[in-house]
């Protein structure tokens, strides 16, 4: 789960706090532009791991932070998943099997 977080973030995104509450996930961070806010939320969408996202909240961040944008994304999580991020198949789901020798 962590990985396919990970892999989400853009370069001009930051998380600031993660808290979990059962199989919810709830996300606070800055981003340069809603752009960004955005292109999160469709990569989270996007995997396996991370089910009904839902962009909470973006506003405009307070001044001493500079000029970000502050978001709260919600997210139901799946730890069981067949696929990576990127939606191919798990390695021990892609290895070929081995032919057993008679």
């Amino acid at each position: 789960v962590m990985d396919s977080l990970a892999a989400a973030i853009p370069s001009t995104l930051w998380l600031i706090e993660l808290k979990q509450s059962g199989g919810n996930l709830l996300i606070n961070g800055l981003a340069t532009d809603n752009q960004s806010v955005a292109e999160f939320v469709r990569s989270l969408s996007r995997s396996a791991h991370f089910k009904n996202v839902e962009l909470i909240e973006s506003t405009q961040a307070d001044e001493k932070t500079g000029p970000f944008k502050k978001f709260s994304i919600q997210s139901g999580i799946s730890y069981e998943t067949s696929t990576t991020a990127d939606g191919a198949p798990s390695p021990s789901q892609a290895a070929p099997k081995e032919k057993s020798k008679s």
